[in-house]
């Protein structure tokens, strides 16, 4: 049932956070089954909605196998053969922080080393866990993975790994996400505030901000750096509610964005090349600007000490989210749109949010406000609008999702897609439109 140091060896051992592991051979047609005898023991003790799969690269602290200094003879593997693989930017030991690429997996072939299968592993163990969820507890797997591959969206989210608490990272992790979404893999986030440094009070509420349009939202840092949760420090605190709460008040929207894109593909999170991709002029803003979704635009505050930005707004009809005002208008006869000028001091948490024309979406801001929603469930039971930004043509498209949140029947629920705004029977439209 384990990776095993040779066809007839023992398992192989290494460090990670418990101490001395082994690893569950995924490729092993028991392995699914112990997998989930083991989860079902680990719920009867400490029942829980998600899973974080950390370390699943997998990672090792040793360099190979754990404790032998020398590792392997590389009989199969020497030195010199990192060298003449086709990517190996590093030029460093593939066995760098992970298992001995020499190690064995279940089969009988020859090929059946870690060399071939180490990029399957998080695959493999995030599809058995969301088995489980499906099958044994009969809920919608949450999982978190932190080794990813092709594929592993359907079963699994992701973080981007370790970070620094810094205004570059916090830039950084834009692209990062953006890229992700093109990797098949739409549902992650990085770690905000920094994983890594002590961050600061502005750092982290400018963080906090973009973070709330992340698809996976945490705040999460190391042990040996300084708190950051929101609580402490006053401003910090004002921003993340401000910011937590607009949210919340996306969060059928957020969620009707989730299904669209499981049942068809796409990008929840995406640069405006994605909307616009005649226009050039959006290259200048294409990773510190973004779309969530179709329907709405969030310019972040990038820089330290800022308290205003100036984006460019590609040529069609924008609307402030907070007072469903009209910020630009379209010019037919013009070929590129203009920069704006965005005011967002940090005192106050104001957030650029604008709509797109020509879009409808479920809003929920009356529950946003309210201090005692702090789950979905809770959410649910407040009602809904319907924002309908009509475009210059007067027309407006959108798409609402609705479930009963049983594990399966997503596949056959209710998905409404309106061509107009006046198919609809309640809504909201902006007085200036």
């Amino acid at each position: 049932l384990y990776i095993r140091t040779s066809r007839d060896g023992p398992p192989l051992k290494g460090v990670t956070w418990p101490g001395y592991s082994v690893w569950v051979d995924f490729l092993h047609p028991s392995a699914t089954k112990f997998w989930e005898d083991c989860l079902q023991e680990f719920y009867e003790k400490l029942p829980f909605d998600g899973l974080w799969l950390d370390m699943n690269e997998p990672s090792n602290f040793c360099d190979g196998e754990c404790p032998d200094e020398t590792h392997y003879i590389y009989q199969n593997f020497p030195l010199d053969f990192y060298d003449d693989l086709y990517y190996n930017p590093t030029h460093r030991p593939l066995e760098d922080s992970t298992i001995s690429m020499e190690s064995i997996h279940y089969g009988n072939s020859e090929h059946a080393t870690e060399f071939n299968y180490h990029n399957l592993y998080a695959l493999h163990q995030s599809k058995s866990t969301a088995r489980f969820f499906i099958d044994k507890l009969h809920k919608r797997p949450f999982i978190i993975s932190s080794g990813t591959f092709p594929g592993i969206g359907r079963y699994a989210s992701h973080w981007l790994g370790d970070n620094w608490a810094s205004w570059h990272y916090l830039e950084y992790s834009i692209a990062g996400v953006f890229n992700f979404q093109l990797f098949g893999i739409p549902f992650v986030g990085a770690d905000i505030c920094g994983y890594a440094g002590n961050t600061t009070v502005n750092l982290c509420s400018r963080w906090m901000q973009l973070g709330a349009f992340y698809p996976f939202m945490r705040n999460h840092n190391g042990p040996e750096h300084s708190p950051q949760e929101p609580f402490t420090d006053p401003l910090l605190m004002e921003v993340s509610k401000k910011a937590i709460r607009a949210r919340y008040s996306l969060a059928r929207y957020i969620y009707s964005e989730y299904m669209h894109t499981a049942r068809y593909g796409g990008s929840i999170f995406k640069p405006l090349l994605f909307e616009f991709p005649e226009d050039a002029q959006v290259y200048s803003i294409l990773d510190t600007t973004l779309m969530f979704g179709n329907a709405i635009r969030f310019t972040p505050v990038l820089e330290n000490g800022v308290s205003k930005v100036e984006s460019y707004f590609p040529n069609w009809d924008w609307f402030e989210l907070s007072t469903l005002s009209k910020v630009m208008s379209y010019n037919g006869t013009a070929k590129i749109g203009k920069n704006l000028t965005l005011v967002c001091p940090l005192e106050g948490g104001n957030l650029n949010i604008h709509l797109k024309g020509g879009s409808i979406f479920v809003y929920q801001p009356e529950a946003a406000q309210d201090v005692t929603v702090t789950t979905i469930s809770k959410l649910q039971t407040y009602p809904v609008e319907l924002l309908i930004i009509p475009d210059h043509n007067g027309t407006a498209r959108g798409n609402v999702y609705y479930d009963d949140e049983h594990p399966k029947n997503y596949l056959t629920c209710l998905l409404y897609t309106s061509p107009s705004p006046r198919d609809l029977s309640t809504s909201r439209m902006p007085s200036s439109a």
